[in-house]
């Protein structure tokens, strides 16, 4: 589950080349943390901008999962994965793009466009993509640049970024939708960032 920032750099550089522009942004969206099946849950009554004076952000709610046995929905993993999140400004060129994209697939393919609808669909049917599709998105991707990664890895990727950059790891648990903080801390995989910091920490006290 260990994944350096180059890595990760390069494995979306190489994504945007190879996916076509809504499964690109679609996959970005994994970079939030949320489990696949959540994001697949996601439907377009899932998200709500909110402005302020400077710019608009997206709050996004998590309450319905759907995975290879619940193709239709289900009930999220446990009572603490019900959650919100706001994502940051960075995420709103491609959360824009996954509804706009979404709603212009699902009209070309003659499929209904409301509120209760999932967002996340196939390009070539406008129906909710398969979750094993997810995983050839990826497979894809990481072929091209020979970096492995498959979805679970950026939920562990996101909470280590998070503690890395001293985020409470009640709130990082939160946000992640995990039931205890031994289980937050348990995503934190030890990389070159976080090696260097201890070193620079203990420099000249040995």
């Amino acid at each position: 589950m260990t994944l350096e920032k180059e890595d990760y750099e390069k494995w979306f550089r190489t994504a945007k080349k190879v996916l076509n522009p809504y499964y690109y942004s679609v996959v970005r969206l994994l970079a939030l943390g949320e489990r696949r099946g959540e994001l697949l849950g996601l439907r377009y009554e899932s998200f709500e901008k909110l402005p302020n004076e400077d710019t608009v952000r997206y709050k996004i709610l998590f309450d319905r999962a759907r995975n290879p046995i619940a193709k239709n929905g289900s009930d999220l993993k446990t009572t603490s994965s019900y959650r919100y999140i706001i994502a940051n400004q960075d995420m709103n060129e491609d959360i824009g793009n996954v509804l706009f994209l979404s709603k212009k697939i699902r009209l070309s393919q003659k499929q209904t466009i409301k509120p209760d609808d999932y967002v996340v669909v196939s390009i070539g049917t406008g129906l909710p993509m398969a979750p094993v599709y997810i995983n050839k998105l990826f497979s894809k991707v990481s072929e091209a640049c020979n970096i492995r990664i498959h979805p679970h890895m950026l939920r562990h990727y996101f909470a280590t970024v998070a503690l890395q950059n001293n985020i409470n790891n009640i709130s990082v648990m939160k946000w992640l939708g995990h039931a205890k903080p031994e289980m937050t801390d348990k995503y934190f995989r030890s990389n070159e960032i976080s090696v260097l910091a201890v070193s620079d920490e203990i420099h000249g006290k040995f």
